[in-house]
Formats: structure tokens, C-alpha cells, sequence
């Protein structure tokens, strides 16, 4: 009995993985089980065979649900390309903008007489929808960019931020890093030091 195509096939790309040639492959296909030819191999050849090419390889490596995916009609939105571009600067998924989407269009939670929000940025089809996900985007980059400029002034001043959260009034203690006007108030405070 010899091995499925499926078999044969995975052999392949397991070698071509780990860069072997096709002499490469047959050595070492050689050396596990004393065949040179995958036509030749049985079964329980090709087992042994394709469990040495992964050890070879290392683990698999795993990606997050639908990572590197990008919205089918992302060439026809200039606003989409508004959002990846900002997507992008800040090192976040779509999924963060989709979740942004989500909220935006009435996922905050099932009321009556509301609809569920839209999970995927393919579905947003209103602009007002686009221009308010790319306006809290915008407003995400601010804060980013306010918070490294406190920390870089922090860094000037030699003090972390633990310093910084005792010389803050108790209604902001914890909540600074989220409220545009109290990053940049904080910001100048500091500057003037």
C-alpha cells in the first residue's frame, strides 16, 4: 500500500519549509525510512518522515483569528484607507477598528426597538459611520501621542509615573490616561517644571 497524495504533497512542503532541495530530501528521507522514493514509501514510512521534517521545522506558528485581513472593499473606500493608514501608525488590527464600528452603530448593548451593531468593517455602508470611526481614531492617536510626550518628560524630570499619579487630583487618579484634555493639561504641568 502506498502513501496518499496528500501524504506525498505534505512531505514536499515540509522539506521546501525547512529548505531542503530535492537531493536534500532524499537523503534524509534516506535515513528515516531507508527509501528514496516517496513512491515507494508505505504508510507509516511517510509518518515517521513527515514527524521529522517538523521537528525540523519547530512549532507551527499561530495567528489570531483572522490577522492580516483587510476588508474586501478596501480599494474602492478612500476612507478605508484613511483607517488602515491610521491602523497602522498605531500598530492596531481592524479588529479594533471594527469594534469601534460596532459601537458606533448601535452594538452597546440589545435594546428594544435598537439593531445590533455592525461586527465587520465590510458591512459599515453609511459614511457618517466611516467618518466617526476615523474621527475616534484620530482622537485614540492624540492620547497615544500625549501619553509618549509624558513620558518623555517624566524621562527629562528622572520620575515615573507612579510620582506622577500622587501629584494628580483624586477624581483623575487612574483615569488621566484616557481624557485627551487631562493628558495635555498634565503635559504642560510638567513642561513648566
Amino acid at each position: 500500500m502506498s502513501i496518499t497524495n496528500k501524504d506525498r504533497r505534505t512531505i514536499f512542503a515540509l522539506a521546501r519549509e525547512v529548505g531542503l532541495d530535492d537531493d536534500a530530501r532524499k537523503h534524509v528521507q534516506l535515513e528515516i525510512t531507508g527509501k528514496q522514493s516517496t513512491t515507494d514509501m508505505v504508510p507509516i514510512d511517510a509518518g515517521k518522515l513527515i514527524a521529522h521534517l517538523k521537528k525540523l521545522r519547530g512549532p507551527a506558528k499561530r495567528y489570531p483569528r483572522r490577522a492580516g485581513r483587510v476588508p474586501g472593499n478596501l480599494r474602492r473606500e478612500p476612507m478605508l484607507q484613511k483607517i488602515e493608514a491610521l491602523l497602522a501608525d498605531m500598530g492596531l488590527s481592524w479588529e479594533y477598528a471594527e469594534s469601534i464600528a460596532w459601537r458606533i452603530t448601535g452594538g452597546k448593548g440589545e435594546q428594544p426597538g435598537s439593531q445590533p451593531g455592525v461586527k465587520r468593517m465590510e458591512w459599515v455602508r453609511d459614511d457618517r459611520d466611516l467618518r466617526a470611526v476615523v474621527a475616534a481614531l484620530h482622537v485614540e492617536q492624540r492620547k497615544r501621542h500625549s501619553y509618549a510626550l509624558i513620558g518623555r518628560e517624566l524621562e527629562r524630570l528622572q520620575k515615573d509615573e507612579t510620582w506622577l499619579e500622587s501629584q494628580i487630583q483624586p477624581p483623575w487618579v487612574g483615569k488621566w490616561k484616557r481624557h485627551t484634555k487631562r493628558l495635555n493639561a498634565i503635559h504642560e504641568m510638567l513642561v513648566a517644571m
